[in-house]
């Protein structure tokens, strides 16, 4: 089967399937597919690697939908403006093609055309009427107490239009089921007034989730991890806050590394990447863990904060404007991982050598191993730009710590909904954990870097850094894959590191 053939039908991808209708219609509306994944995790993973890629129109209309026994992401073209028409589909198709081709570095078919009649939607659960973001911050507590934290970890506050949003479980099931388990959640939440309804999953922007808002309370008392003592607040009458307790543990420098030798022997880590951990406790103030971590690697997407600090260092001066279009221009490199923006940005600075010359000569003692050498090139493949897990640790305790220009801000835009590798789908963390990130991904570079804020069982805030960098010598040949399975052991380094610090502070 030719690319055409293959671009203009799409009959096996579900193999003898039977398809229930997704529309009612007299004729079906034909959309793209972008096959790829088969679970609802991989397909909304695979939706939020290609939205920054696709842009944002197209953005505003991808969607995780049902075709037999499969989850797939689709370009839902039945609101758009285009002609709905089989060919025109195809030319979409195709574009969307040739952009993903170049831009995730892989030679496969990555846009496809599927009909409306051989797709089902996916359904989640909205909780009360829509409101505003306020208004469903106060129920989105009462909803995650109520129903409990495997709810919680996928309920966000996604923004349907302007001021108006919704309270939503992703739970990404079936119509039957998701009407089922509406009906229970509904009934646990009467006494509260609350009401739930299944509605079809649909690709708004989230505005806020279980890791969004860092919340009133002070942070845990600073402890290194051998001390046992309580730590007194200072004032009368007041609870001391809970210190580190003494814990009969391996290093976690050296549990994280027969976890990766573990792995590597089961081949989920290959013999021609190279990977680095940094964990660090902004409790005790104190490196837990540190493989590789001054040694510079790629650093994919992870560079764009400190292009933002390069940025923010020039607006500090006076020398540039923070103002809507900025704003919008680092909230989309950050959160959305736009090249297009991160271009806009260094463009702003001057370009990637006066980025590069700003760190160098103002915050050369946090950034000591980065290297800023290109603009992001077409089709995102950005293997020049480096740095290491320390830097990228420096740059994170001096954010944490308001020792830059603008930290505070650029904290909000980490902070902001987004893809991560160190909280979501991590069954150890719980719901409520805070996270500013930034992730990075090429052909050659899977990695993520941030600061994840714990509760203790008091609710005291425990922060601490984990940086995770897996890089390849060559390019890998499949990129949906690798990533997806990369990610996944950044994951389970992200559980250990929880894991392990749990009873030295007490954690939820």
């Amino acid at each position: 089967m030719d690319r055409r053939t293959f671009l203009i039908g799409m009959s096996g991808l579900a193999g003898a399937a039977a398809w229930s209708p997704r529309v009612v219609a007299a004729e079906p509306v034909y959309h793209v597919v972008y096959p790829g994944s088969t679970t609802r995790e991989e397909a909304r993973d695979f939706l939020e690697a290609i939205a920054g890629q696709l842009g944002p129109d197209v953005a505003a209309h991808l969607q995780v939908a049902r075709s037999g026994d499969a989850f797939v992401v689709i370009y839902d073209r039945s609101g758009v403006r285009e002609p709905h028409d089989k060919a025109q589909a195809v030319d979409v198709a195709r574009r969307h093609d040739d952009l993903l081709r170049a831009a995730l570095d892989e030679d496969r078919v990555f846009a496809a055309v599927i009909g409306s009649d051989e797709l089902t939607d996916v359904w989640n659960i909205r909780y009360g009427a829509p409101g505003t973001k306020a208004d469903l911050q106060a129920r989105f507590d009462t909803v995650a107490r109520m129903l409990g934290d495997g709810v919680a970890k996928a309920l966000v506050i996604e923004q349907i239009d302007g001021d108006v949003h919704q309270l939503v479980y992703k739970r990404m099931g079936d119509q039957a089921s998701t009407d089922k388990v509406a009906a229970h959640h509904a009934s646990l939440l009467r006494r509260d007034g609350i009401g739930a309804t299944a509605v079809p999953d649909a690709f708004f922007e989230i505005t806020f989730d279980g890791s969004s808002d860092p919340g009133d309370a002070a942070p845990v008392a600073c402890a290194t991890a051998e001390a046992v003592e309580a730590v007194d607040t200072g004032e009368a009458g007041d609870a001391p806050l809970v210190a580190a307790h003494a814990v009969d543990q391996a290093p976690l420098g050296e549990q994280i590394n027969d976890r990766v030798q573990d792995l590597r022997r089961r081949g989920q880590v290959s013999s021609v990447e190279r990977t680095a951990w940094v964990v660090y406790d902004l409790v005790a103030e104190q490196t837990l863990a540190a493989i590789n971590a001054d040694r510079p690697m790629q650093a994919a997407s992870m560079i764009k904060p400190f292009v933002a600090l390069a940025f923010f260092h020039q607006v500090s001066k006076g020398r540039l404007v923070y103002g809507s279009t900025s704003t919008s221009h680092v909230e989309r490199m950050i959160r959305d991982s736009s090249n297009t923006s991160t271009n806009w940005v260094m463009k702003a600075v001057g370009g990637p050598a006066a980025c590069q010359r700003i760190l160098d000569q103002a915050y050369g003692s946090i950034a000591r191993n980065v290297r800023i050498v290109e603009y992001i090139p077409a089709g995102g493949c950005t293997y020049r730009n480096l740095s290491s897990g320390n830097d990228y640790v420096r740059l994170l305790k001096a954010l944490w710590h308001d020792d830059v220009p603008y930290a505070k801000e650029l904290r909000r835009v980490m902070n902001l909904p987004g893809p991560d590798r160190l909280f979501r789908d991590v069954p150890d963390i719980p719901a409520g954990t805070e996270v500013y990130n930034k992730t990075g991904t090429t052909a050659m570079c899977c990695g993520d870097m941030g600061i994840l804020v714990a509760r203790s069982r008091g609710g005291e805030r425990v922060p601490y850094i984990l940086v995770g960098i897996i890089e390849r010598s060559v390019r890998t040949d499949s990129y949906t894959a690798w990533q997806q399975s990369r990610g996944n052991v950044i994951r389970a380094i992200s559980g250990l590191t929880y894991r392990w610090l749990k009873p030295r502070y007490d954690l939820a």
